[in-house]
């Protein structure tokens, strides 16, 4: 319950975060020259971050703001590192490909309105993603 209480408040930081955006942009011109830069360097760290996690030789932490499992409680490494990064990579590239909705939705605040529902529906999603991974490669003292 904690977890998903921590996610909800990192959901609602983007949502501040996309609610600045909406504010500063006034015009169609301006979201494309200020909102979509900001918006292809946030889902950039997140396809730095999935490419450091499938890389990782060591245990990569599960939840936001959460510790790293022991080794020892960990049964596949492999295999709990490689999914973690596996999403963050590709929550990175659908935030990154979000942004071609201006092609179809013209006006600037719905555009943005769908990219904070991308933002906070896929943090939500980990979060059930998440529980999935640590209960099928982490011990039970773990979880």
């Amino acid at each position: 319950m904690i977890k998903i209480i921590k996610n909800i408040l990192w959901a609602f930081f983007f949502l501040i975060f996309a609610c600045y955006l909406i504010r500063i942009n006034e015009t169609l011109f301006e979201y494309l020259h200020v909102g979509i830069p900001l918006h292809l360097i946030t889902s950039g760290v997140f396809i730095g971050l999935g490419i450091s996690q499938f890389l990782r030789k060591k245990p990569v932490r599960g939840g936001i703001l959460e510790a790293p499992p022991r080794r020892e409680c960990v049964t596949d490494l492999n295999a709990w590192n490689q999914k973690h990064g596996i999403w963050w990579i590709g929550y990175g590239v659908v935030l990154s490909g979000s942004f071609l909705l201006l092609t179809v939705v013209k006006d600037y605040i719905v555009a943005a309105m769908i990219h904070t529902v991308i933002y906070i529906g896929g943090l939500m999603v980990y979060c059930i993603y998440d529980d999935k991974l640590k209960k099928a490669y982490l011990c039970s003292e773990k979880i």
